[in-house]
């Protein structure tokens, strides 16, 4: 079913909005209530974000987690159609970003991929382990291990150690 154009330029105006807080002046709505739809959209942005990076939100000042969420929402054009994924693009989106912040955390790159992993295995589809013994010797015997799982390659320890207290020097 193909939408009409007026309709598209209004739902396209408004999501603009929503990103930017610019209001367009032929957007057809009610100005004393569409900010409304800016702050629900943002604020389902931003738990969804607070819940994949919860290690990320304990070592930010809270500003500064703002500011990141801010400059994302207002400037990443999201791609995936599920709102689970966007934790992804987050994480890619600062990646390949220039930001003062990587200066004063160099390791927040490892540490907004690990969290973006931990997120990614949980969602992963199920996968049957091999057959295996429940009992054995773990020393003769071949170890089965658990098929959901990923190896990562991080340049410092974000998963041993407290990212309040990581350093240059743990690279």
């Amino acid at each position: 079913m193909l939408i009409h154009q007026d309709t598209y330029q209004q739902q396209s105006d408004l999501a603009s909005y929503c990103k930017t807080n610019s209001l367009s002046g032929d957007l057809k709505v009610r100005k004393d209530r569409v900010h409304h739809y800016r702050r629900l959209v943002y604020n389902v942005v931003d738990d969804s974000l607070r819940s994949a990076f919860p290690l990320t939100i304990n070592l930010l000042e809270l500003n500064e987690w703002d500011s990141l969420v801010h400059d994302f929402f207002s400037n990443h054009k999201s791609q995936s159609t599920q709102i689970w994924r966007m934790p992804e693009e987050f994480y890619l989106y600062f990646k390949f970003r220039k930001l003062d912040i990587k200066e004063k955390y160099p390791f927040l790159i490892d540490l907004l991929y690990f969290e973006w992993m931990e997120v990614e295995v949980f969602m992963m589809e199920d996968i049957a382990p091999q057959l295996c013994n429940s009992e054995g010797e773990f020393i003769k015997d071949v170890l089965v291990i658990n098929p959901e799982h990923r190896i990562l390659h991080v340049n410092y320890p974000v998963h041993m150690k407290n990212s309040g207290k990581l350093a240059e020097s743990d690279k």
